[in-house]
């Protein structure tokens, strides 16, 4: 890290106070919605409305820095974190079902979920600058927090209740506030330098053109992105209800703060060594592995009897999704040009965005009418379907482009 030592430091801040953000909004979002009496079928049209306008305000804010060259990532990240700390504020008066939920609660994950691509494109901005970010350290950083925030959440609202949840998320706005400003400081005090020419897509820039425009130009990255949608639509199937799976198999409130930790946690090793996987591995063969263990992990959860088997399962995350996040990552910083990087990091991040969108209308739905172990079979037959347009994606460019 060397003279960038404090710029590292900044950015595994505004990592983990992300992820302990999404902790709170997305991961415990059932514990509080369904505490305040909503149940499934509520819960999975909230979610899924919250994912939509983070799906659109990501992609609308990416194609903007990419056009507006005045508009930086970070004074974006400063609007979008003001407005969410008012939002949540708001959402601490509200102890029981009520229709402003529906406005409130998914303009606040959507907001949330919004941060993580305006933090990655901070991440290559700094990078075409010249500056040495471990963005693998920094992700790392974010799980580990996931982790501590995760483990002990769980136990917090059993003993303090559920109100306690947008009073958590007050405070850790308010420091991912303080963070973007100091990495503003950071940004604005270094002039711009060359950027080294292999760290550089050699396709051409679709820069200043719409996002529509953008993916039909990229059509190999376009079919990537919808078998990555689909996957993670099984991927939340499970992971935005599960708190059905646990209590299905005998768990609580507390074993969903572990079982999501344990998650987190098993995240950490496999992104620290992931640079070092990355010298001896192309892109594209690692997303292959990660994809591949997607299915994978799917199976396990759908045949997991017990909280000991399950957590056994999830060790699959760790060729999964762990390996899939730095993964994406580079390969967007390989296959797309740098003009176009916060459109192509703003998609990239959106699968997750529309596989919670799909996962929220149709998971909350099958779990209230056939019941947790039919829907988590159902998850396992759209990650095959995901992992073999993903496969197609990947494979395209090679054949026609």
């Amino acid at each position: 890290m060397g003279k960038d030592r404090k710029l590292n430091l900044l950015y595994c801040f505004a990592q983990g106070l992300y992820w302990m953000s999404y902790g709170v909004a997305v991961s415990f979002s059932a514990v509080f919605l369904q505490g305040i009496g909503y149940n499934n079928t509520e819960l999975g049209l909230i979610l899924s409305f919250g994912h939509i306008l983070g799906f659109i305000l990501s992609n609308f804010l990416g194609g903007l820095i990419d056009k507006r060259k005045t508009m930086t990532a970070t004074s974006t990240a400063m609007v979008v974190l003001t407005i969410n700390l008012f939002v949540v504020l708001f959402n601490t008066t509200i102890t029981e079902p009520s229709i402003i939920i529906y406005f409130t609660y998914p303009i606040y994950v959507a907001l949330s979920v919004t941060i993580n691509s305006l933090i990655i494109k901070i991440w290559a901005d700094f990078e075409h600058q010249g500056r040495h970010l471990v963005f693998s350290y920094a992700r790392a950083f974010g799980s580990l927090t996931f982790v501590l925030l995760t483990t002990f959440l769980g136990k917090i609202v059993m003993s303090f209740g559920i109100s306690i949840l947008p009073r958590i998320a007050v405070a850790i706005i308010t420091l991912q506030l303080l963070t973007i400003i100091l990495l503003k400081r950071e940004y604005t005090t270094e002039s711009q330098s060359s950027v080294g020419k292999e760290n550089q897509s050699a396709l051409p820039s679709n820069n200043g053109g719409s996002v529509f425009s953008f993916l039909i130009h990229n059509k190999s990255f376009f079919i990537l992105l919808i078998g990555l949608s689909v996957m993670f639509i099984s991927h939340y199937i499970t992971g935005s209800f599960l708190i059905n799976v646990v209590t299905n198999i005998g768990g609580d409130t507390a074993s969903l703060g572990y079982i999501n930790g344990f998650m987190a946690l098993l995240e950490v090793p496999v992104i620290i060594i992931y640079t070092s996987l990355h010298k001896k591995m192309p892109t594209k063969t690692i997303m292959k592995i990660s994809i591949l263990f997607f299915v994978l992990k799917a199976i396990g959860l759908s045949l997991a009897p017990s909280m000991p088997v399950l957590f056994l399962a999830y060790l699959l995350h760790i060729p999964s999704y762990a390996l899939f996040i730095p993964t994406i990552v580079d390969y967007v910083r390989e296959e797309i040009p740098y003009e176009d990087s916060a459109k192509g990091q703003s998609l990239a991040s959106s699968v997750t965005t529309l596989g919670s969108v799909f996962a929220g209308f149709i998971g909350g739905r099958l779990y209230d009418v056939v019941g947790v172990n039919k829907t988590t079979l159902i998850a396992v037959f759209i990650s095959l379907a995901g992992i073999l347009i993903s496969f197609i994606g990947l494979d395209y460019k090679r054949r026609n482009e």
